[in-house]
């Protein structure tokens, strides 16, 4: 079986369907490479951690039953125990939950159910058939995931320590990785230990980016690196759009922000795989009126429109996000008006630092000439 991970709040759960449509949906049945003896599809399984058991997440379940006409697939809601949702509540919200940090779980309570599992974040668009990446050879990694940014050597990072007794913690981002895409090696993950040096960090220390902090912290460069087709950020379209940074490559500069080369990204963006709304970019069920260009335009992407179209057929709930849809073009005037008003107000703030610059200069001028008449 091809196994596939998500952690989900009750309000995500819609999200999460979405995602497995689109994943069904991109799978062809006619691909006789992921064929069975049988002569039936290897199945998809796929696997929901929540904290409890809710409605929403009961729909998966008749839900299931009517992807099952397209794919053959099976779904399993697990609920994270007691325990394990205790020590994470002091952690730091994600994106105003906790449940991204339930991917450190997985492979504990996945350990007699599969050898090999992709974890997936539900702000994702899958573009092709991804049951090509259950064939990499993880080896003795742990995991394999997509580079971040900003991947060069002299890039750090700091946790700042909780425990007066633990110094903070200072190391090299060079090989910083995004896990989201994620595919997991179930017994390197254990053999490795990972959940409880993960554990150690959260405990100790103030991880930047929540579980992907720690995940960077405990593995370093001990990962497999995925292709960026595997996961490209719309959002690394922003630095130009927005005019927040220019774009440099692998072999460019001494401090490049992307960790492979041209070549390499324009090879990638002719295969993409998976699309992932990160990296500043508005998520496909937000207004594309939150993040305005340097000329004032909402940054739409076409990514944005195709989410919609799996959204708006995914059975059951489609109807709710049918509605979802309806009230981001009720409110798409009001949205725009107040992203232009911030974008005014960060502008005119911009010009009053020059303008305070220019009078500091001016001051001191003066300051400077009566001295000298004085003399």
């Amino acid at each position: 079986m091809f196994h596939v991970c998500y952690s989900s709040s009750a309000e995500y759960i819609k999200y999460v369907a979405v995602s497995i449509f689109n994943i069904i949906k991109m799978s062809k049945k006619d691909n006789l490479k992921y064929f069975l003896d049988n002569h039936q599809p290897i199945p998809y399984h796929f696997h929901v951690f929540i904290e409890n058991d809710n409605l929403e997440a009961e729909k998966l379940k008749s839900f299931i039953e009517i992807l099952k006409q397209y794919y053959p697939c099976e779904l399993s809601l697990h609920i994270i125990s007691q325990s394990d949702i205790s020590f994470f509540s002091h952690c730091a919200l994600h994106q105003g939950a906790r449940n991204a940090y339930y991917v450190l779980l997985m492979a504990r309570y996945l350990s007699s159910k599969c050898d090999k599992f992709l974890y997936l974040g539900v702000d994702i668009l899958v573009v092709q058939d991804i049951r090509e990446i259950f064939e990499i050879d993880l080896k003795d990694n742990a995991i394999a995931a997509p580079l971040a940014c900003r991947n060069y050597k002299g890039s750090m990072a700091t946790y700042k320590s909780i425990n007066s007794n633990i110094p903070d913690y200072t190391f090299s981002m060079e090989y910083r990785f995004c896990p989201d895409p994620m595919l997991v090696n179930v017994k390197e993950w254990l053999t490795q230990d990972i959940e409880k040096k993960c554990q150690y960090y959260i405990t100790n220390f103030h991880a930047i980016s929540a579980y992907e902090g720690c995940l960077n912290a405990v593995l370093y460069d001990n990962y497999l690196v995925l292709e960026p087709k595997w996961g490209l950020w719309i959002g690394r379209f922003l630095g130009e759009m927005c005019g927040w940074w220019k774009d440099t490559y692998k072999g460019e500069t001494d401090k490049p922000l992307w960790g492979y080369t041209r070549e390499e990204f324009e090879k990638n963006l002719q295969d993409v795989k998976i699309w992932h709304f990160t990296s500043g970019c508005a998520k496909p069920w937000q207004s594309p009126y939150i993040r305005l260009d340097k000329n004032g335009m909402p940054c739409e992407f076409e990514q944005q429109n195709l989410w919609w179209e799996y959204a708006l057929q995914t059975p059951i709930f489609k109807e709710e996000l049918q509605e979802l849809k309806n009230n981001l073009e009720n409110t798409a005037l009001a949205i725009y008006k107040a992203s232009v008003k911030n974008m005014i107000k960060a502008k005119d703030a911009i010009i009053q630092k020059h303008i305070n610059t220019i009078n500091t200069i001016i001051i001191e001028k003066k300051q400077v000439l009566q001295i000298n008449t004085k003399l």
